[in-house]
């Protein structure tokens, strides 16, 4: 009998091996896309009441205040704490024998502000006894509670023997804030008043009653009654149900909806005087300012809600007049004072706002929207308020009033085309699920006295005065969809930007403008939008929702130099154009492109700069803290998915749908080999 089975060149068992390999690479290349594409929700820290999402106090990215958070916590601003008298007291009656203790619960605040601040202890000591009594006591605290193990690097904790060499000390570190302690015989007064020209933030932990205050220093007696060491938070989800659903589950975190009208605005419901009148306000980081119709002020300019005053049984009514500018209109008025509640029992007493009796171009958007805007609810800071005399912007009042115990917000704006109450704010500190990967920090941009933002190496922090959530802004860049770099406009110097939510488009200089246009088409009309006041470029919608291009915009973490490793808002294309001649993308076939150039005489104020409004905002989680100064910026998980970038990391692996369907396909074959040689 003749073996007609033909000499095979390779074993089975080595296809069979292939067979299997390729299989198992396709199973992963599946499990592995999937992941990317759908990645899961990021693990609570603590379980949420009645199934609402994390919401993390600003002084914490986590609950946990584990060692491992202390290695993903970039770009820490500086605090220098004087540990006597804030962290430490003396219980014994004799000076001379001082008998050191912890202040109560002193420890744990220290290790929860390490997470938000590179922390140095300045300790004044008057002996090598003393010093050696204060070393043992923080070895003992180190092995006990892991304090300067966790915490505070012990190679940051500083002796000095004058009081001389303290201040010298904490102004050679430059800290964003210092605290500073005093007791009965040496209140520390002398300290804060040599610091208060060189520190943005001072903190003054002493016992005199009567201690004057001032802009940027905040008085308390002890460590734990400071707004640094509180945590409380109001969370205020804007969810897409009716008014009376969304309060049903909410018994202990109170809820509020902002609404996205058209991708035009986006508005707060608010009530204002006892019993409250409710109002739809703009909420608006670009302006500090709280204003709403009067009703004085006609239907004709004023046609939705208007205030009422004899209704209102804690109106405080004054003689100043209330003027207030923006680029796309003007309100005039009255300044009064009244409550104001924002979520039916947070309410802000005396508060200063406007009540406007003329307005010109502020009549709110289309008649599409099923919400109307009836004034502007301004979360910008007190040195942008029109009348400040001492007067808080809403935030602040808030905190005044121990509404909250920290002046942060955090707005998440949701997609474009998501209409209704599909955004949130929260208020005290920010909600994990509404971004993705980790929060990078950037200091908060001063203005001087020539209104000139205090920038690069020629800028002066000094007597600077906070006004906008400026940002300094460095590059811009373009990606196709493979991750390449199509375009990028690295600025000569720093510049300053603006976060501005209550801004539709964003401005840049008309060059950059252009340009970025040119990369997409060259189908664009110029156009005067409000008798001229504004230039935008009209574009084929179809330009933009048919390509996938990605927008970077690059922020340096330092006020003073760029940085090889900039914080980055990425905004797909499709969400840099709006509908113009419907209120949809699906409908429209003429669209706005999403960044104007801007206005000389916004630039004749200011100097130069950007202003980033909600066409780049919506790609964003933003967290605004008024008191430690910065701005934490996330990637808003809104459900676009970006290709790895030039230069970037991929975790090492690059998976895409064809990767698996190859490799399945060549598995296939394999398997068919198999079986035709058997």
């Amino acid at each position: 009998m003749v073996n007609t089975r033909k000499n095979r060149l390779l074993p089975v068992w080595v296809f069979k091996l292939v067979g299997f390999s390729s299989l198992a690479t396709a199973l992963i290349g599946v499990a592995i896309y999937l992941f990317k594409k759908y990645p899961p929700r990021r693990k609570l820290t603590r379980e949420p009441a009645e199934n609402t999402s994390e919401h993390v106090p600003i002084a914490t990215q986590k609950s946990s205040w584990s060692k491992g958070f202390f290695g993903v916590r970039k770009n820490k601003k500086k605090m220098t704490i004087s540990l006597k008298n804030t962290v430490l007291w003396n219980p014994s009656p004799d000076v001379n024998t001082p008998m050191y203790a912890f202040q109560e619960n002193s420890i744990q605040i220290l290790t929860r502000l390490s997470c938000l601040y590179d922390i140095y202890v300045i300790v004044h000591v008057n002996s090598e006894e003393e010093k050696g009594d204060i070393q043992r006591l923080l070895e003992n605290a180190s092995s006990t509670d892991g304090l300067f193990v966790d915490g505070v690097d012990n190679r940051k904790i500083i002796f000095c023997s004058e009081e001389e060499g303290k201040i010298h000390i904490i102004r050679h570190i430059e800290p964003h804030m210092h605290v500073e302690g005093g007791w009965e015989k040496d209140d520390g007064e002398d300290i804060i008043q040599k610091l208060k020209p060189f520190v943005s933030k001072l903190i003054w932990i002493q016992k005199r009653k009567d201690a004057p205050s001032h802009p940027n220093v905040e008085l308390a007696d002890l460590l734990m009654h400071t707004s640094i060491a509180q945590q409380d938070l109001i969370r205020l989800p804007i969810l897409q149900q009716s008014h009376h659903e969304q309060f049903s589950k909410r018994d202990v975190i109170p809820a509020i909806p902002l609404y996205n009208a058209n991708a035009r605005e986006y508005l707060v419901q608010i009530g204002i005087g006892t019993p409250p009148q409710l109002f739809n306000v703009t909420l608006d980081t670009g302006s500090s300012d709280l204003w709403v119709p009067s009703s004085k002020c006609p239907a004709t300019t004023c046609p939705y809600s208007r205030f009422i005053e004899k209704d209102s049984k804690t109106l405080n009514s004054t003689n100043k007049n209330f003027q207030v500018q923006y680029g796309s209109g003007s309100a005039q008025g009255k300044v009064v004072y009244d409550s104001v509640t924002i979520n039916g029992n947070l309410t802000s007493t005396h508060q200063v706002m406007g009540l406007a009796n003329t307005t010109q171009g502020m009549s709110g958007p289309s008649s599409a929207s099923n919400e109307k805007a009836s004034g502007i609810l301004g979360l910008g800071f007190a040195g942008l308020m029109r009348d400040p005399q001492g007067d808080a912007p809403f935030i602040l009042n808030l905190l005044n009033n121990n509404i909250i115990n920290e002046p942060v917000f955090s707005i998440y704006l949701n997609k474009q085309g998501d209409y209704g109450y599909t955004g949130e704010i929260v208020i005290g500190g920010y909600e994990t699920s509404r971004f993705t990967g980790q929060l990078s920090f950037l200091p908060v941009v001063t203005y001087g006295s020539t209104g000139k933002a205090n920038l690069g190496e020629t800028g002066s922090a000094e007597n600077g005065v906070n006004k906008y959530w400026t940002i300094p802004g460095q590059a811009i860049a373009a990606y196709d969809v493979n991750g390449t770099q199509v375009y990028e406009t690295r600025l000569d110097q720093l510049e300053p930007v603006i976060l501005d939510t209550g801004t539709t488009l964003s401005y840049l200089p008309q060059a950059m403008v252009t340009s970025l246009l040119d990369l997409v088409t060259t189908n664009y009309t110029a156009l005067a939008l409000n008798s001229g006041t504004i230039q935008a470029y009209q574009v084929n919608c179809q330009d933009f929702t048919r390509q996938h291009l990605w927008f970077d915009f690059q922020f340096s973490p330092s006020t003073l130099t760029f940085s090889n490793d900039p914080v980055k808002i990425r905004v797909p294309l499709n969400e840099m154009v709006l509908p113009q001649d419907t209120n949809t993308m699906e409908t429209a076939t003429t669209c706005l492109f999403g960044i104007a150039p801007i206005s000389t005489s916004f630039l004749n104020s200011v100097g130069s700069g950007w202003i980033l409004g909600q066409t780049v905002l919506r790609s964003a989680y933003v967290v605004h803290d008024m008191l430690g100064l910065q701005v934490g910026i996330g990637a808003a998980a809104n459900g676009y998915h970006s290709p790895t970038m030039d230069g970037e990391e991929s975790n090492g692996v690059c998976v895409t749908p064809i990767t698996f369907l190859l490799s399945a396909f060549f598995s296939l074959l394999t398997y068919l080999a198999i079986i035709m040689t058997e």
